[in-house]
C-alpha cells in the first residue's frame, strides 16, 4: 500500500520561520583617531562659532650682561569652524509596523557609526598638512623600515617636547599589514620576547614607540598617505556630541543623527605621512 510524504514542499503552510532577537550590521572600517588626538570634549559646547587656540612662541634665556633686551615675538593661532555632519533615514509607516524589532532600534547605530566614521575619514584626510615629515616615494613603497625609521627620527626631532615615543599612534592602511608582518625587527620574538608574539597572533602592537592600528580610513590619493600622529598633532573640536532625532510625519518617521564638529592640524611638526604603494 503505497504512502504520501510529507515534504517541505506538500508542509509549506506548516512550516514557520524564524528571525533572531538583534539585527547583524554590516561591515566597517576600524576607527580609533578620536581617542589619541586631542578631543576639546565639552569644552567648547554651547555659544561661538568659531574656536581660537592661541599658541604663544618659545621665549629662550640669555646671559645677563648688564642690560636686558627685549624681543618681540609673534604668536600665532589655530582657528576651527565647527561644521555639522549627519546621516538620516525616513522610515515608511508599513515597515514601522512589521519590522521583526522596533525599526527605530534597528537603524540607529548604523546611523551612529556613519557620523563616528566621518570623524575618522576628516582626520585622516589631513595628511597633505604634515610638511615637517613626509617620507616615502611620491609613487610610495612597498614598506621600508628604513624610511619607518627615519619618518620616526623626524618627527621626535621636530616635536620636541611633545613627542615621546610610546605615545606615538601609526594609521596604516591594511594593505601593508604582510609587507609589515614580513619584517623581523617588527615580529620576530628574539626582537620583540616571547610575550609580544605579534607573529603568532597577528596583533603588531608596538613598534619602534609607534602604536600600529590598521584602517581602510587611511586616504588613499596616487598612494596610501598613512600617518603617525602624537597627542597634539590634531585637535577635535566638538560643538556638541553625537545625538540622534526623530520626527513622526505623514506616515512616516524621519531619523537623523548629527555631530557639529570641526578637526584640524595643531602642531603639524610632532606628526607625519609615510606614503606607501597602494596594494
Amino acid at each position: 500500500m503505497a504512502t504520501g510524504n510529507i515534504t517541505q514542499t506538500t508542509a509549506a503552510k506548516a512550516l514557520s520561520e524564524q528571525w533572531p532577537a538583534e539585527a547583524e550590521y554590516a561591515i566597517n572600517n576600524v576607527r580609533g583617531l578620536t581617542n589619541v588626538i586631542w578631543d576639546t570634549k565639552e569644552q567648547f559646547m554651547g555659544p561661538g562659532f568659531k574656536v581660537h587656540i592661541p599658541i604663544i612662541s618659545t621665549y629662550p634665556a640669555a646671559a645677563y650682561a648688564g642690560s636686558v633686551t627685549y624681543t618681540n615675538f609673534t604668536e600665532t593661532e589655530v582657528a576651527i569652524t565647527p561644521t555639522v555632519a549627519y546621516t538620516a533615514v525616513q522610515i515608511q509607516e508599513d515597515v514601522l509596523l512589521t519590522t521583526f524589532k522596533p525599526a527605530p532600534g534597528l537603524y540607529a547605530p548604523a546611523i551612529a557609526e556613519g557620523v563616528a566614521q566621518k570623524i575618522d575619514v576628516d582626520g585622516l584626510g589631513l595628511f597633505a598638512g604634515f610638511t615637517s615629515t613626509d617620507v616615502g616615494a611620491a609613487g610610495g613603497e612597498e614598506f621600508a623600515e628604513a624610511t619607518f625609521l627615519n619618518g620616526i627620527s623626524s618627527i621626535i626631532s621636530n616635536g620636541g617636547d611633545k613627542v615621546m615615543p610610546g605615545e606615538l599612534y601609526g594609521f596604516y592602511h591594511p594593505a601593508k599589514w604582510d609587507a609589515i608582518f614580513s619584517l623581523g625587527n617588527f615580529v620576530a620574538a628574539s626582537v620583540r620576547g616571547d610575550g609580544a608574539a605579534p607573529a603568532k597572533t597577528g596583533v603588531l602592537g608596538m613598534a619602534y614607540g609607534v602604536n600600529f592600528i590598521f584602517t581602510k580610513n587611511v586616504a588613499t590619493s596616487t598612494t596610501l598617505r598613512n600617518l603617525i600622529l602624537s597627542k597634539k598633532s590634531m585637535i577635535l573640536v566638538r560643538k556638541n556630541y553625537p545625538k540622534l532625532e526623530m520626527e513622526r510625519t505623514d506616515l512616516t518617521t524621519k531619523m537623523v543623527g548629527s555631530l557639529m564638529y570641526g578637526i584640524a592640524l595643531m602642531h603639524q611638526a610632532t606628526g607625519g605621512m609615510h606614503r606607501t604603494t597602494m596594494t
